[in-house]
């Protein structure tokens, strides 16, 4: 599992960009756009997963308070039951950081709607559906469950943080554990 260093690596973008190999995780899956790009377009989408990730509901506090990224994280006891130190960083979040920045260099080339806007702004498809005496309209992005209840948008970011995310929290509620 990645150590977290006590400081970035020159020209390091963010935590995520220093321990994440998103070129090799591009070739194991395929992901030729990736290696088509030029460094200005792949800085760019390395910024903004890492930016996108810091914004998530993660489980625990963060280790320090001046530091920049979500993690080292204090306190966090992912769904399998481990507990993860402030200098780890698992690798399922490395792995997310590497398919959202598949999403955002998609986003940069005009391929992918941004996830980071408001939905206002997003192009969405009207659909109605009516239940009794009740309309409900919605966007096409919504009407699937995966996407819905989905706490990112992306069912393969939603596996591999699921664990990591606090409950309930893109509705505001709050994780109660039992003793």
């Amino acid at each position: 599992m990645p150590a977290i260093p006590e400081s970035l690596p020159e020209g390091a973008l963010s935590l995520y960009d220093a321990l994440a190999d998103v070129d090799k995780h591009a070739a194991s899956r395929g992901v030729s756009a990736w290696g088509e790009e030029g460094g200005e377009e792949k800085g760019a989408a390395k910024t903004r997963a890492g930016d996108w990730l810091n914004g998530l509901p993660w489980r625990g506090s963060r280790a320090e308070k001046e530091q920049k990224d979500a993690w080292g994280r204090v306190g966090v006891k992912d769904d399998d039951g481990f507990t993860w130190e402030a200098d780890e960083l698992p690798p399922a979040v490395l792995t997310a950081f590497c398919e959202m920045c598949f999403v955002f260099l998609a986003v940069g080339m005009g391929k992918l709607p941004d996830p980071t806007a408001p939905v206002s702004e997003r192009e969405l498809s009207v659909t109605s559906e009516t239940i009794d005496v009740l309309e409900f309209q919605y966007g096409e992005a919504f009407s699937s469950p995966l996407v819905r209840d989905s706490i990112t948008g992306f069912p393969i970011v939603d596996a591999l943080l699921a664990g990591f995310l606090r409950r309930n929290s893109r509705y505001g509620g709050v994780e109660v554990h039992r003793g």
